[in-house]
C-alpha cells in the first residue's frame, strides 16, 4: 500500500497534468471554432460530449486522488 505522502505527491502531479490538458482543450476548441464559424463558439454533439466527459473525469480524479489531503 502506498504511503499517504506518495499519494499526495502523485495527486499534485496529476492535478497539474489535468489542468494543462484542460487548458489546451479549451484553447484548441476556441481556436477551432473561430476558424470555422467566424468567432462564435458552437459545438457539435460529439465535441460537447467529449468536453463534458473530460470535465467529469477531471472532477472525479481531483476528488478521488486528493482524498487524503490535509486541507
Amino acid at each position: 500500500m502506498p504511503l499517504p505522502v506518495t499519494l499526495l505527491i502523485a495527486s499534485a502531479t496529476i492535478e497539474r497534468v489535468v489542468w494543462i490538458i484542460a487548458l489546451l482543450t479549451v484553447g484548441l476548441l476556441c481556436l477551432g471554432s473561430r476558424r470555422r464559424l467566424g468567432g462564435s463558439l458552437v459545438l457539435d454533439v460529439d465535441t460537447e460530449r467529449a468536453v463534458m466527459a473530460v470535465i467529469i473525469v477531471w472532477m472525479l480524479l481531483s476528488r478521488l486522488l486528493a482524498y487524503a489531503s490535509p486541507r
